[in-house]
């Protein structure tokens, strides 16, 4: 078991951010300082945990889907959440868990998912995995992209209330399976919480495109409150709402103060990496295509500032719809990376001191597992206990990492 050190980090461009050393587990003392690799032997498909549906009957997809269908992680510590389907890749709302404290990460599946004939989607037919709830009280599966964030002892998944700029207004006929509830999971007792026992998120699509397809809203957490970025189509004005899971309450929205912003403020994107940036108490969108720009969202005024990227060009072979980002305060860089084809694997830094000039990492070499084409979304975290990134390229691949010191 890993033995914290008590430490402090320099974290430009100022401040500093308390951090625990560890003595590392075996599989990161194998690893080469700056390089990409593979954990050997941490597949989840190998896992042995999957769940084995009674008579074959699954609400739609395949048990893969619940990472390859825009599965999503979100980590406390050491530890790593992993959740994913929805819609038509199936209505799985359970969790898989990895501790990387082991000397081998280790796989667990902590509950099950929802029994088949409780489940909307057999209820209602496939069509019903677009719903919230289902009949046993927790929520259906849903894509999780990077919208998934543990405070204290409270995962909160904020997307899921999205299928084509899908609001709590629609589909009432199946209510209250239908309610925009907020889903909150109890990462002690590993249950979810009672649907009616939350607040109702913001009546408000979360498709963050304004045109009526599907698009991701960004959001992200500080670790006191979670800030997501919404549309009111009705309006045709966005909201960096914020959610207080202490108090329970949402806030932000068309008459309270900084956190309007106009729609025609903001070229959006449709799956945008988002990160919190902590020196600055920022969440940083990292823009795809052509665009080659950062979004950067003032968490205390909700002023949005774009600014160019400067540095290599991340349009025609890194995107960044789907790709894994996150934030390294101990060096104050974002790392990102994509994967997903043999001309797309460079692992990317984004300095945000230098006008968020993009590089990429010399040395690290590439590797030989594409990631799925879905993305890696949020299943790209910086372990800041062990100083290293940790990934998972899809369902039937091993975990990977960069050691980064």
């Amino acid at each position: 078991m890993a033995m914290p050190v008590n430490d402090f980090y320099s974290c430009p461009p100022g401040g500093h951010v308390a951090a625990g050393r560890y003595n590392l587990p075996a599989w990161l003392r194998a690893r080469t300082v700056g390089k990409l690799e593979e954990i050997p032997g941490t597949a989840l498909s190998e896992a042995g945990v999957a769940f084995v549906w009674p008579n074959g009957q699954r609400p739609g997809g395949e048990d893969k889907s619940i990472v390859d269908g825009w599965g999503g992680w979100a980590r406390k510590g050491t530890r790593i959440k992993l959740a994913g389907t929805g819609h038509v890749d199936g209505n799985y709302n359970h969790f898989f868990d990895c501790d990387f404290s082991r000397d081998t990460p280790l796989w667990t599946r902590p509950i099950d998912p929802t029994p088949y004939a409780q489940t909307i989607a057999y209820l209602n037919g496939q069509a019903g995995n677009c719903a919230h709830w289902n009949d046993d009280g927790r929520p259906t599966g849903a894509h999780v992209y990077w919208a998934m964030h543990i405070i204290g002892n409270k995962l909160i998944r904020t997307h899921g209330f999205n299928y084509d700029g899908l609001t709590r207004s629609d589909y009432q006929s199946w209510a209250p399976n239908n309610e925009a509830w907020t889903p909150v999971f109890n990462i002690d007792t590993n249950t979810w919480d009672a649907p009616s026992s939350h607040a109702l998120m913001p009546n408000w699509s979360m498709d963050a495109k304004g045109d009526g397809s599907i698009a991701f809203a960004p959001c992200c957490s500080d670790g006191t409150y979670l800030y997501a970025h919404l549309l009111n189509k009705a309006l045709g004005r966005y909201c960096l709402c914020k959610y207080d899971p202490i108090a329970d309450v949402w806030t932000g929205g068309p008459d309270i103060g900084p956190y309007v912003i106009p729609k025609t403020a903001i070229n959006q994107d449709t799956y945008p990496a988002p990160v919190y940036d902590s020196v600055r108490h920022e969440m940083v969108v990292i823009c795809e295509g052509t665009e080659q720009t950062v979004r950067r969202y003032n968490l205390d005024t909700g002023l949005i500032t774009v600014t160019p990227r400067t540095g290599v060009a991340m349009g025609e072979t890194w995107s960044s719809s789907y790709t894994g980002a996150d934030f390294d305060a101990r060096r104050g860089l974002i790392y990102a990376y994509s994967g997903k084809a043999d001309t797309d694997k460079n692992f990317y830094i984004i300095d945000p001191s230098d006008n968020y000039r993009t590089s990429v990492m010399p040395g690290t070499g590439t590797l030989a597992v594409n990631v799925v084409g879905s993305g890696l979304n949020g299943r790209f975290k910086i372990i800041p206990e062990y100083d290293c990134v940790v990934f998972q390229p899809a369902y039937d691949k091993n975990l990977c990492c960069l050691r980064l010191s």
